[in-house]
């Protein structure tokens, strides 16, 4: 139930990958297209690609700590080499090969970023009411901003409200990275609004500093626990639910 005796909220910060657009889909088919290229070049079958597609995500994932990065672009050279390389291949296989493939999947990613349904609805609203928004991202900034420029949404986000944690130093769910964002609004934590996907690092965070907390829980994750921090959590299944509540914590009589 809506607290009709707080400030209704002026600002909106989303984070990007997975809340604004579905980061999965884009990121298989990206990888489905230059796995199957790398398997022409190199004699492999084709067939075995949704096998080599488990082989990457198993190195993204054991990489992704090695290097303290979860933006697949900063080292795809190295998992694509580590997914479909053996000692078998090594005659064949060298770096430019891996730049190559690299290139392949950064190419079919961007052109399969697709907003959710409703984010351009939601975002015009809240720029014609006035409605400041911003974006807080543990993605790499250079990505980040291309990412944008893929979902055609850049538009909506002026520079200063882009919070990414390889520019700021921090990284969600550090609560500074947040308050950071919160202090560029200049308006009290009541009156912004956080939409994220994540229970592990969007949402104690955001409900640390007291901020309205919008989780997209669409694949039934258990409830964070929260304890007492200050924020008020909201929980849907959907953008299209967020972006209805939305719609009703900023513009109700």
């Amino acid at each position: 139930m809506i607290d009709e005796c707080k400030k209704k909220p002026r600002f909106v910060f989303f984070d990007l990958d997975g809340t604004l657009y579905d980061v999965v889909a884009a990121t298989d088919a990206a990888l489905a297209a230059a796995l199957k290229i790398g398997c022409d070049l190199l004699e492999l079958d084709k067939e075995l690609v949704p096998h080599y597609t488990k082989i990457f995500w198993q190195e993204y994932f054991r990489y992704a700590k090695e290097a303290q990065t979860t933006e697949p672009a900063e080292m795809l050279s190295v998992l694509l080499c580590r997914t479909i390389y053996s000692a078998a291949l090594e005659a064949k296989a060298n770096q430019a090969l891996w730049n190559r493939l690299a290139r392949v999947w950064l190419d079919q990613f961007m052109v399969n970023v697709k907003p959710f349904p409703q984010v351009n609805e939601l975002l015009d609203r809240l720029q014609k009411g006035g409605i400041g928004c911003g974006l807080i991202s543990n993605g790499v900034g250079k990505w980040q901003r291309l990412k944008l420029t893929a979902l055609g949404i850049d538009g909506y986000f002026a520079e200063e409200n882009l919070f990414f944690s390889d520019e700021q130093g921090l990284a969600k769910p550090e609560a500074g990275i947040f308050q950071l964002a919160l202090d560029s609004c200049a308006l009290t934590a009541s009156e912004v609004i956080f939409v994220g996907d994540s229970p592990v690092t969007d949402v104690p965070g955001a409900l640390a500093v007291g901020l309205t907390m919008i989780w997209l829980n669409r694949y039934e994750l258990t409830s964070p626990n929260v304890g007492n921090l200050p924020g008020q959590l909201f929980q849907v299944e959907s953008f299209s639910q967020a972006a209805k509540l939305i719609n009703r914590l900023l513009f109700w009589n």
